[in-house]
């Protein structure tokens, strides 16, 4: 137990063998596997499972269990090898490095059990564009909202030093990608994506009114004025720059990277800077905002002529600072050119993206990029701060030697020194360079605390008083979507979060297995058109964390929601669990497929008994679900709000 932090009421205490509320009787805590390896068909993906149709599994190896479910085990009797791939499971208590609360260790060599079964495709610079660009006023364009003009001649000399202009008359108040929103005067930039090239909407450009187009292929007499260039992708950027006045030159940018905790991240740093007096706009995967006001929403990283204009309008409106995600597309894309960065956060880097990225090196080398090439670009002063404890990171800090590192190790320059968790927050008290800071936080587990390391590290290298730190951090509550809890009059704990990686999953499972009184009854589905091989893992971390699973869709796209589910089971069913028709409340070690979400969101509220913990998983803060061309109206939140008043 750590030192210092009293245990408050009802909450877990530190050592997971210690002074606890008994469990119920009967609730499983599963056990690792032996190191048994799937038999794949000669295409390499997995066999077919008989306990799912259309399901892909694995056959029953040698000496393992075949039966229903793990053995019970009490939480007494819990051993530090009991939780699956990510080992032990430590509790508010101390590791071989200094204090943890419930810190669950990278997956290890048993995570390449299960391989990527889907294609695999390289990014190119201008995948995405035409029509993809969603959310916004004017998906696809960045006008300025003052409608001034800007000549096409100056743009092209910051854009494409060289290039011919057809006319010096030509004047540009917007540029656009998306041929549907062009209006009179804007900029054209014919970008070829995976799904549309633009230089076949020239035509549709001019009859809106384009003043010109960027294009790179010889266009045969073309509709309107059309400069030649020899990337559209780069010039892009640039000329977003000068379009709307280098807007991030006026801002202090923070940029937060990784796979998982972006979000999390920036509504921390929001709530420091505000705290510290300063006036932050925040861009990112829930939206892009000022204060209280909405400014868009759209893509986690829009493109460069909506992120500039974005950061225009949050100047114009007052904000002293911006906090950004960055994804790993934007970053290959080159999104983010020419934005001014002051600090570059790095989370963590998991299995993710893989369909776009193709293996993890080449993500590794999109988030790297970040730091590489366009934190220096910016010719500002910048800060880094890295999570120490990713072995990507790791590396990330050996090249940047001068960077703040965060971690639960005491190597790292911002770490844990005494902490402790209950359903209503944690509280934490952490090492910096700027001294030991107290913190309170409404948010839980284990990776929220690597969060709050990672906002606080930053925030320092901002300059912003330790008192802010601590004021910021105590004055975020629930996150949309991230392990946001559900109130109800059941005696439940209810959350909704938006993990979607295995990693991700994991993360959040642990946290709430434990501080689970009962059974943790999981719901979770897999995005199609995404990465195939992260599903069977998914499936996986499921199982060795939850006593029932309920599988289900999320977003299917155009991939049919029942053979999604059935590239998920063999994860299950690598762990022990069975197919059971129908709920058995006094069951465990089981799943179902229901394939409507809301059903079986609905099938797992009817389930769970007083004391139980619900998982809702994959889709968090999303309000529509995807499935073919459609975008239909679903908010998990809501679905759990709709079943509770039923049932009342």
């Amino acid at each position: 137990m750590l030192r210092g932090v009293p245990a408050a009421a009802g909450s877990r205490t530190a050592d997971p063998r210690g002074d606890r509320r008994a469990a119920r009787p009967g609730v499983r805590r599963g056990r690792r596997r032996a190191g048994v390896q799937p038999d794949r068909g000669e295409d390499g993906v997995l066999p077919r499972h008989p306990a799912h149709r259309g399901g892909r599994g694995l056959p029953p190896p040698a000496g393992s269990r075949s039966g229903p479910r793990h053995p019970r085990v009490d939480r007494g009797d819990r051993r530090d090898d009991h939780a699956g791939p990510r080992g032990a499971l430590h509790g508010a208590g101390r590791g071989p490095d200094g204090p943890v609360f419930g810190q669950a260790f990278p997956l290890g060599k048993r995570r390449r059990a299960i391989a990527d079964a889907g294609p695999r495709r390289r990014p190119g610079p201008r995948d995405g564009v035409h029509g993809e660009v969603r959310g916004g006023s004017r998906p696809g364009c960045g006008n300025r909202e003052q409608g001034e003009a800007v000549r096409l001649s100056t743009l092209l000399s910051a854009a494409a030093p060289g290039a011919a202009c057809p006319s010096d008359g030509i004047e540009v108040v917007g540029i656009c990608v998306d041929s549907r929103n062009v209006r009179p005067g804007d900029l054209f930039v014919a970008l070829r994506g995976g799904k549309a090239d633009g230089h076949e909407f020239l035509g549709a450009a001019a009859r809106a009114g384009a003043a010109a187009a960027l294009v790179e292929r010889e266009v045969p007499s073309p509709p309107l004025p059309v400069v030649r260039v020899a990337s559209t992708a780069e010039a892009l950027p640039a000329a977003a720059v000068v379009l709307h006045g280098d807007p991030s030159a006026k801002l202090r940018v923070a940029g937060v990277t990784g796979t998982n905790g972006k979000t999390t991240v920036t509504y921390l740093l929001e709530g420091i800077l505000r705290a510290a007096g300063r006036t932050p706009a925040v861009i990112g995967t829930i939206d892009y905002r000022l204060g209280g006001r909405l400014l868009r929403k759209g893509l986690t990283t829009p493109f460069p002529h909506e992120l500039q204009a974005v950061m225009a309008e949050s100047s114009a409106m007052g904000a002293t600072d911006l906090v950004m995600e960055v994804s790993s597309h934007s970053a290959a894309q080159g999104r983010i050119a020419g934005v001014r960065f002051d600090l570059g956060i790095f989370t963590n880097l998991t299995r993710d993206h893989l369909d776009f990225h193709g293996d993890m090196e080449s993500y590794f080398a999109a988030k790297a990029r970040f730091f590489r090439e366009y934190l220096p670009a910016g010719g500002k002063r910048t800060g880094i701060a890295l999570n120490g404890d990713d072995p990507y990171g790791e590396r990330l800090a050996n090249e940047f030697p001068s960077a703040t590192t965060f971690g639960f190790s005491r190597a790292w320059d911002v770490h844990p020194e005494e902490m402790g968790m209950t359903w209503d927050g944690t509280r934490m008290r952490l090492a910096t360079p700027a001294g030991p800071l107290e913190l309170r936080t409404r948010l839980i587990g284990a990776h929220n605390v690597s969060n709050i390391m990672a906002a606080a590290a930053g925030s320092l290298l901002l300059s912003v008083p330790p008192e802010a730190v601590a004021a910021g951090i105590a004055s975020v509550g629930a996150i949309p979507g991230r392990l946001e809890p559900i109130g109800n009059d059941r005696g439940l704990h209810v959350f909704v979060d938006y993990a979607h990686t295995p990693d991700g999953m994991d993360r959040v499972l642990t946290t709430l297995r434990g501080l689970a009184e009962a059974r943790l009854i999981t719901v979770f589905g897999c995005g199609g058109n995404r990465d195939r091989g992260k599903r069977p893992e998914m499936g996986r971390v499921a199982a060795l964390r939850s006593d029932v699973v309920i599988v289900t869709s999320d977003n299917p796209r155009d991939e049919e929601p029942d053979a999604i589910i059935g590239e998920i089971v063999p994860g299950l069913a690598y762990e022990g669990f069975v197919e059971a028709r129908e709920p058995v409340s006094w069951r465990e070690g089981y799943f179902l497929s229901i394939s409507d979400r809301k059903a079986a969101i609905a099938a797992a509220m009817s389930l769970a008994e007083a004391g139980d913990t619900v998982a809702i998983v994959g889709k968090g803060h999303e309000d529509v679900q995807i499935i073919g061309e459609r975008r239909l109206p679903f908010d998990d939140r809501q679905a759990v709000r709709d079943v509770l008043a039923a049932g009342r």
